[in-house]
């Protein structure tokens, strides 16, 4: 009987380690997605932030217009 107990152990532990490597991999990718994004947006800002101006004498084209390099 000890053996058919420590049989249903293994298969209870496989079953956890399953579950909990199927959790960590989706948040691993949720992760890597998030990250992505994030890198996404900060360029985008940085870009805006880039093109910010003045007066035409903050652009190297020389026009400012409504506050952006054009």
């Amino acid at each position: 009987m000890q053996g058919a107990v420590s049989l249903e152990m293994i298969i209870l532990i496989v079953l956890i380690l399953a579950a909990v490597m199927i959790v960590g991999s989706m948040l691993l990718n949720t992760t890597q997605n998030a990250t992505e994004k994030i890198d996404e947006k900060t360029s985008r800002v940085i870009s805006k932030i880039e093109r910010a101006c003045i007066d035409d004498s903050d652009c190297d084209t020389g026009r400012c217009e409504r506050g952006v390099c054009r």
